[in-house]
């Protein structure tokens, strides 16, 4: 260190060594802070020995470079784009779910479900009313939901409300979002369905439907990292992924009529599907009685 220490104030160019394994995370986490103190070190002796000859230190930094962001809501915006999206998929997922489990596996709990299939309905018939009523509260609570954050965001904070300025455009941002919780309202009960009616008992459609439910924590890992002019196909063809990537398009103000018709086309393709596999089920004794 005595040998480093006098090149440096001879003149001369001293040679530091660093030992260490690149293959180690720890180590190389340790080498790079380790150059990063040295790179500066250097800079403060490069400026020392400028000022000492009387040239302005100035000379060796020609340029600087200063980061901004495009829009200084973008910062509220994200957050919001985070934060909604997640709130409603849950809300409209948990508020759904007590009925789905009680007009299906609660009634083979309850032996309600042999009066009810003797009654003069189509078991198709059965099936839409009940998917319609899973349906309707999954719909009413997403409205209450957002309802409730848009007030608590315009009243009750300062750095969210800058996010929620969306000029001309506010109404339709507001009946697009509708339409998403509808639309994912509809996808939620017919998965909530076919989970109730494999289900013997309530807990088991508990047990079932948990698991889906928390499908929704990844799409936020997702879609918080990619900016809204990075979107493909792809973010608007997968269910669930798709109300994340169209509801953060619209909290940034951005109304994109191909994507939400996508949007709305893959929930629709998928509900479908759902839905005939669950009257498959439904049309068998096996699966609907006790």
């Amino acid at each position: 260190m005595a040998a480093f220490s006098a090149s440096i104030e001879s003149g001369d160019k001293a040679t530091i060594t660093l030992i260490g394994n690149s293959f180690s995370q720890n180590s190389s986490t340790l080498m790079t802070l380790v150059t990063n103190a040295f790179f500066s070190y250097e800079k403060m002796i490069v400026s020392n020995r400028l000022e000492q000859t009387g040239t302005d230190p100035n000379l060796l930094q020609p340029f600087v470079i200063e980061q901004k962001e495009i829009s200084e809501d973008d910062i509220g915006s994200n957050l919001l784009a985070m934060m909604v999206p997640l709130m409603l998929v849950l809300a409209i997922g948990i508020g759904a779910a007590p009925s789905a489990y009680d007009l299906f596996a609660g009634e083979k709990e309850k032996k309600t479900m042999e009066a009810l299939l003797m009654t003069p309905v189509n078991r198709s018939t059965l099936l839409l009313s009940k998917w319609l009523s899973i349906t309707s509260i999954g719909v009413l609570t997403g409205i209450i939901t957002l309802l409730v954050v848009i007030v608590e965001i315009a009243f009750f904070t300062e750095n969210l409300k800058s996010g929620l300025s969306f000029g001309e455009n506010i109404w339709l941002i507001v009946l697009f979002s509708l339409l998403v919780i509808i639309v994912f309202s509809m996808f939620n009960a017919a998965l909530l369905m076919l989970t109730s009616i494999v289900a013997k008992t309530v807990k088991e459609a508990q047990s079932y439907s948990t698991p889906i439910m928390m499908l929704a924590v990844f799409p936020t890992m997702i879609i918080s990292s990619i900016g809204v002019n990075e979107f493909a196909f792809y973010h608007f063809a997968i269910p669930i992924m798709n109300i994340f990537s169209i509801l953060k398009e619209l909290l940034f103000g951005v109304i994109n009529y191909e994507h939400i018709l996508i949007m709305v086309l893959s929930n629709l393709a998928a509900v479908i599907i759902i839905f005939i596999f669950s009257r498959i089920l439904f049309l068998k004794d096996k699966w609907v009685m006790s």
